[in-house]
């Protein structure tokens, strides 16, 4: 009869097994908090990406401001002339020649088209919650989604005015005296149009000199009164373009502080 021998296993006691747990909780518990570190690198380092992309918005933001405001000064210093030309004309003594000049001259204003795919692509991944600084959140939201929505709104009225003046002064103008106008293509470039230039300063000096399809006082008030509308409507779209360019500079100074990028770009 075969005898069978056991190997002889010794038995673990209570702290090897709980020195065994230890360790495999030990290193979950690092895998865990690597994972973490890296996912937390990687959303910091995306949402860096955002906010260098937000002052980018911001600068283009201020600078298309800036440059309207400075072509909206002299188209809105036109349409004021316009309103003096309409009022002596409905007094019998107007000079034609300048109420057309200077209506021409005030239909160049300018509206801003505001950059927001980084405010746009941060709401809608949900990584504006990565932003510690509250205020500076706040202060982002205020920008878009209070003050650059009154200053679309404001010109979307704006251009009501605008459209409301384009459409009366027409039963007033007599626009076949302008073939030039008429003919010429309209060529977007950065080089000065001197042409079209030195045609619209002519009308001044125009002779024979022009004159207006109707010369009804009355109606020549009531079109006034629709420049006056038009020229207030102006005066608050560019309060709105300051401040809006002031808010952006504002936050750009405070994205750049609160991310130290002007020391990392040095």
């Amino acid at each position: 009869m075969e005898v069978h021998h056991h190997p002889h296993v010794e038995k673990k006691n209570f702290a090897a097994y709980f020195l065994e747990f230890l360790m495999i909780f030990l290193a979950v518990t690092m895998g865990f908090f690597a994972e973490s570190i890296r996912e937390n690198m990687a959303e910091k380092k995306k949402l860096h990406g955002y906010m260098q992309q937000m002052i980018e918005n911001m600068k283009f933001d201020a600078s298309r401001c800036e440059l309207a405001l400075k072509s909206n000064k002299n188209s809105s210093d036109y349409l004021d002339s316009l309103r003096y030309e309409i009022d002596s004309a409905a007094g019998g003594h107007g000079n034609i020649n300048a109420l057309y000049y200077c209506y021409f001259k005030s239909t160049d204003f300018k509206y801003v088209n505001f950059k927001q795919s980084a405010i746009t692509q941060l709401k809608n991944s949900g990584n504006l919650r990565l932003v510690e600084n509250d205020k500076l959140v706040n202060d982002i939201l205020e920008y878009y989604d209070r003050w650059l929505s009154v200053t679309n709104a404001r010109r979307e009225s704006e251009g009501n005015y605008r459209d409301a003046l384009n459409n009366n002064i027409i039963n007033f103008l007599n626009l076949n005296s302008f073939e030039y106008l008429i003919k010429k293509d309209t060529v977007f470039s950065f080089t000065p149009d001197t042409a079209t230039s030195n045609y619209m300063a002519s009308l001044l000096s125009r002779k024979p000199a022009l004159a207006l399809l109707n010369m009804d006082p009355s109606g020549l008030k009531k079109l006034n009164n629709i420049v006056v509308q038009d020229e207030m409507s102006r005066h608050d779209y560019n309060s709105l373009l300051r401040l809006d360019k002031n808010l952006a500079d504002s936050l750009i100074s405070q994205i750049q502080k609160e991310y130290d990028f002007n020391s990392k770009q040095r």
